[in-house]
């Protein structure tokens, strides 16, 4: 387990499933952010 940067919560490891596929990444069990390859991808090209 992690914990989110922001609320300081207990992140889960889990799959998704989107419209093509399914993926897995991290999601905050309070706030419910979620978090995976190319969301942190799109997220560091938007501070850049």
């Amino acid at each position: 387990m992690k914990r989110r940067d922001r609320c300081g919560s207990t992140m889960s490891y889990e799959k998704f499933y989107g419209q093509a596929e399914g993926y897995f990444g991290w999601r905050c069990i309070v706030c419910g952010d979620i978090i995976g390859k190319v969301i942190r991808e799109n997220r560091f090209r938007k501070k850049r």
